[in-house]
């Protein structure tokens, strides 16, 4: 997880901490951000991907080299890693269900998921699945999907479930 050639650039986002600022390492007041190219490795659903990034913009001592990966790294670490698994973005999958009209809770439910691992979803704090990403998608996309998992578990269009019984 280390960076190849540097290359220091302003950040376009203003930073939560001035900087310059101290290194934790050598102490001295040299902590800029810059904008260096990234690779790291991730596991998702059981496989190992390696992630690239060709400008991630994270704090670096100047003296050291020492990389500080605050929030706004994670994030941008975490949407390229979404892009690149072709995973929804949290802000679709937040718009989607608003465009829906409803609450976090009624579409957990009719997703048959925990409340708090769709608000992580939501949040960006946590990944979804690719079977949970497939079945977000198909519920958005298609009425007859929406209609399929309702809340009260009645589905008038395509009859009983199989499989239950009576």
């Amino acid at each position: 997880m280390t960076p190849e050639t540097t290359h220091a650039t302003p950040s376009a986002k203003p930073a939560a901490k001035r900087f310059p600022r101290a290194c934790h390492r050598c102490r001295k007041k040299s902590v800029c951000l810059v904008t260096i190219p990234y690779r790291s490795q991730m596991r998702h659903d059981g496989t190992l991907y390696s992630v690239d990034l060709a400008a991630l913009t994270v704090p670096r001592c100047q003296e050291c080299g020492e990389l500080y990966f605050d929030n706004d790294a994670e994030e941008q670490i975490s949407r390229a890693f979404r892009q690149q698994l072709q995973l929804l973005m949290p802000e679709q999958i937040r718009a989607n269900r608003i465009t829906l009209s409803l609450e976090i809770a009624e579409l957990a439910t009719r997703l048959g998921l925990n409340t708090e691992l769709l608000t992580n979803w939501e949040e960006g704090l946590q990944f979804q699945s690719r079977a949970h990403d497939n079945l977000m998608r198909a519920f958005f996309a298609l009425p007859d999907v929406r209609s399929a998992l309702r809340v009260d578990g009645i589905n008038p269009t395509f009859g009983s479930v199989v499989g239950a019984t009576a």
